[in-house]
């Protein structure tokens, strides 16, 4: 069950952009005023995705997974240093068993939808530890993520003086770099954290457009040049051997999603403008894009 969001209050409308934006995670999301990567990634699907979601409401809000629920606590535990207990609560084994069992499982959902928790199985919360423990074990990972300089999960907002879009971000982690003065940080957690698999997954995900839009977004923020800047991803694995990798975003990739970045906003700015969200193609045959055989042959 999704934990209750608490009553939030409206985001502030005096902004004096590009400016930190100090609101908490439920206010930050469901904030329609500025732009994420998120929103974007729709642009980028289909402007008519894009209306039917954040316009119309048509689409409704998806579960967490179970993957995505360890995540967040995962993250909660590393980047805002809570208690597993803060966020989530562990399923008794004979929840479901007995006379009232049914009761007994509807007043515990409930007791832990009241206390903002996340309902895990005790092997959930063995396994979030030993990635924790996997994270502090790698060096460089142990480095970035408990740097006495860190900064983390802190919104800001901007606004992308090309198409006049208000835009928003709040990335994991910002701190001093490896190769470069500030590295900008995603903690990630992954079925198979390997070069290959993790790299088709992102790809899939549009990571990399998630970075340029962290990225413009805290140059606007602090005057940096973007070239004083690198973007990693701190993965760890959710299941034996419970591996953890440390990627940087290739120049080459960054270069190719900043320019679907720039034209995700100069379409929404477009839309919005002209009230028309099909998509160009509408009323054409397109040609479908088709997977390398690398990754055709991966599915298999």
């Amino acid at each position: 069950m999704t934990p209750q969001k608490k009553d939030q209050p409206s985001p502030d409308t005096n902004f004096e952009y590009p400016m930190e934006w100090p609101v908490d995670n439920e206010t930050y999301h469901a904030d329609e005023t500025h732009t994420s990567s998120s929103h974007l990634k729709e642009i980028i699907r289909s402007p008519e995705h894009y209306k039917a979601v954040h316009i119309d409401k048509m689409v409704t809000p998806k579960e967490p997974t179970k993957a995505m629920m360890i995540g967040s606590v995962l993250h909660g535990i590393v980047l805002e240093d809570k208690m597993p207990g803060d966020m989530a609560v562990a399923k008794p084994e004979d929840l479901n068993k007995g006379k009232g069992a049914r009761a007994r499982a509807a007043e515990f959902r409930e007791q832990a939808a009241q206390n903002n928790q996340y309902i895990l199985d005790p092997q959930d919360f063995i396994d979030i530890g030993v990635m924790t423990g996997s994270l502090r074990r790698n060096p460089m990972a142990k480095r970035l993520l408990w740097h006495d300089e860190r900064v983390c999960e802190r919104p800001y907002v901007w606004i992308d003086e090309v198409s006049g879009v208000k835009c928003k971000a709040k990335p994991d982690l910002v701190c001093p770099g490896i190769s470069q003065p500030v590295a900008m940080c995603d903690l990630k957690t992954a079925d198979d954290p390997s070069p290959f698999a993790f790299g088709d997954a992102a790809s899939g995900l549009m990571y990399d457009v998630s970075a340029v839009h962290y990225m413009d977004g805290y140059a606007k923020l602090t005057g940096i040049d973007l070239d004083d800047v690198e973007f990693l991803f701190i993965t760890v694995g959710t299941s034996p051997p419970w591996a953890t990798h440390i990627y940087r975003m290739p120049d080459p990739v960054l270069k190719v999603a900043r320019s679907m970045h720039r034209e995700a906003l100069d379409t929404l700015a477009a839309c919005r403008l002209t009230g028309v969200w099909e998509d160009l193609s509408y009323g054409t045959v397109e040609p479908l894009r088709w997977p390398s055989f690398r990754r055709r042959r991966r599915r298999f």
